[in-house]
């Protein structure tokens, strides 16, 4: 745009003027790299096993001009090019994470960087338990047959309180003398040779978390 300025004098019975003409840049708030601003507000919550997902939201209308850096965050979390940060917790997180995420504007002004610094808090879910271990199927008879049951669960521990192992019926009555303990050991007297020449058990096994 030009600006031209004028200017006279006058002492009564003359006048005298003159002007100047100024080229004046009007810069677009958009183009220049100070006005840069994060608008967006992160999602509160993630929950373990699910997809979190946050959409930045800045000042810029010129998205070639931006790009985007997840400075620091739990592993596993990703920024794609347009600002988009993707996350899936596990159990090996907490149950809160520090997350801090930069936006950079530049352009032939310069460039800026604003940034983002929140705690997401996490909401973990029970996994259920999983037995690895395989039972023995055979035993001699007049002993007793032993078995511990091997766990594995992220959430909780063996230790007699945070699992309950319940053998399921019918087996229950159809096994005389079978038994089961807090943290998974199972046992049984098997019957005499005197007695059966041949016995078959079938045991099923609930176990809860």
């Amino acid at each position: 745009m030009f600006l031209v300025l004028s200017a006279c004098s006058s002492d009564g019975g003359s006048s005298d003027s003159g002007s100047t003409t100024v080229d004046v840049v009007i810069t677009d708030p958009d183009k220049a790299a100070a006005f840069l601003d994060i608008f967006s507000d992160p999602v509160t919550q993630a929950t373990e096993d699910e997809r979190w997902e946050y959409a930045l939201v800045t000042s810029a209308v010129l998205a070639e001009n931006l790009s985007f850096r997840l400075v620091s965050g739990p592993s596993g979390m990703t920024i794609s090019p347009d600002g988009l940060v993707q996350w899936t917790p596990t159990d090996e997180h907490g149950d809160t994470v520090n997350v801090t995420i930069e936006a950079t504007y530049s352009d032939e002004n310069g460039s800026v960087s604003r940034s983002q610094t929140f705690v997401l808090p996490v909401k973990h879910i029970n996994d259920a338990p999983v037995i690895v271990s395989e039972a023995s199927t055979s035993v001699l008879a007049g002993e007793i047959y032993t078995y511990a049951v091997q766990v594995e669960d992220p959430d909780d521990a063996n230790n007699g309180t945070d699992l309950t192992y319940v053998v399921t019926t019918p087996y229950v009555s159809a096994i005389e003398g079978l038994s089961i303990s807090n943290t998974g050991v199972i046992q049984w007297q098997a019957p005499s040779a005197k007695r059966s020449k041949l016995h078959t058990a079938n045991c099923g096994l609930l176990l809860q978390s």
